[in-house]
């Protein structure tokens, strides 16, 4: 009994193996099918699209030729439009040429201008040939458009010099208000010159320069100014003693000098300088120009002004400097101050400053002043140092 068991259970189970067999060859099956379904698809999709490009580039083909040709079309219609045009501006212009006579009266051939302007006569439907009368306008009408471009260039010249002459009253007109802001102009080229100043002084010889000729200007009445008079305002001629209220180059008092405050750019360091000047070098970097106009106040007389040429970095003295004197006496005396020995000692100098211990202290070179008349651009050759 229990062999028979045992041969029926496997006859079961190898039943079972089969039949479990053939349900996954039915499903592997089953998945192929599906999968040639899906790639029939795929390529019909594929199809079906490339024929609806093919329909849509035929019909872009077919678009394009036609606006090519229609392009041509019209590129073709416009040429001969232009062509029409042409020929009418053509026709047009030998019937008005044939209007137009050759030569004149007395036989004599009209130039192209002239052919120019009867052909525009004739256009407008006037007679080519114009008449006296007419001539006689148009050169009246030259005429008058001549006068007024000359009037109206005189009148721009007129207004030009009238502004420059009032430009140059104001300037001469504010006297001795005027003269340190003439001193401050002259200090730009006080620095250009004392290069030259340093190289002429080295070779010892002084240039006699020659004296200056005085300059006749014409006088002249000017109008007064319109433009109204401050009340705080005070005439540096007379002090406001005359009235009404006036501008000082209206003064009765003033005298016109032209050309005695102003000094132009362009003739800067041209012109003679100053008499009172001198030019100094030799000085310490640290002195101070009070130090120096209080050294030449004492032993020579009043200075006026004193101009340090510093650098532009530090704006320490360079050791030179432009003095002006109120004599020219005392200008004099300087020049002759050549070969002393400056002995200045700065504010500062009290004050104790820290030391290391292998630091010795250096002795002072001594310095030897150099007094120079100044001279003008033309003495010293126009160098600049």
């Amino acid at each position: 009994m229990s062999e028979e068991k045992q041969s029926s259970k496997k006859e079961a189970e190898k039943a079972l193996h089969k039949r479990l067999k053939a349900e996954k060859k039915d499903r592997k099956s089953a998945k192929k099918e599906e999968k040639k379904a899906l790639r029939e698809e795929k390529k019909k999709r594929k199809r079906s699209e490339e024929a609806d490009d093919t329909a849509t580039d035929d019909v872009q083909a077919k678009d394009k030729k036609k606006k090519s040709k229609t392009k041509s079309d019209d590129k073709d219609e416009r040429k001969k439009e232009r062509a029409a045009k042409k020929a009418a501006k053509k026709a047009e212009q030998a019937a008005l040429l044939e209007k137009v006579p050759k030569v004149d009266e007395h036989g004599i051939s009209y130039t192209k201008i002239q052919i120019r302007r009867m052909t525009r006569r004739a256009k407008r439907g006037l007679p080519p040939v114009p008449t006296e009368e007419e001539e006689r306008e148009m050169l009246r009408q030259k005429k008058l458009d001549k006068e007024e471009e000359e009037q109206e260039l005189a009148g721009l010249l007129h207004r030009s010099n009238r502004e420059d002459e009032d430009s140059g009253e104001e300037s001469e007109g504010d006297g001795d208000e005027d003269d340190e802001v003439a001193d401050d102009g002259e200090d730009d080229d006080e620095e250009d010159i004392a290069g030259n100043q340093e190289d002429d002084d080295d070779d010892g010889s002084d240039e006699k320069e020659p004296a200056s000729q005085p300059r006749q200007h014409p006088t002249a009445k000017k109008c007064k100014r319109s433009k109204p008079v401050p009340p705080d305002y005070t005439c540096m001629a007379c002090q406001n003693r005359h009235s009404p209220a006036h501008w000082i180059y209206d003064c009765p008092e003033k005298e016109r000098r032209p050309g005695s405050n102003h000094v132009k750019k362009k003739l800067r360091g041209l012109n003679l300088p100053s008499s009172c000047k001198v030019f100094v070098s030799g000085l310490p970097f640290e002195i101070k120009s009070r130090d120096v106009e209080k050294y030449f106040a004492t032993s020579c007389g009043k200075v006026v002004h004193c101009k340090l040429l510093t650098f532009e970095d530090t704006k320490r003295c360079k050791g030179q400097a432009f003095v002006t004197f109120e004599e020219e006496e005392s200008a004099k005396k300087a020049l002759k101050m050549t070969g002393e020995v400056l002995d200045y000692e700065p504010e500062d100098s009290g004050k104790k400053k820290k030391k290391s211990k292998g630091d010795a202290e250096m002795p002072k070179k001594a310095l030897t002043l150099r007094v120079s008349k100044v001279k003008s651009r033309i003495a010293t050759g126009g160098r600049k140092y």
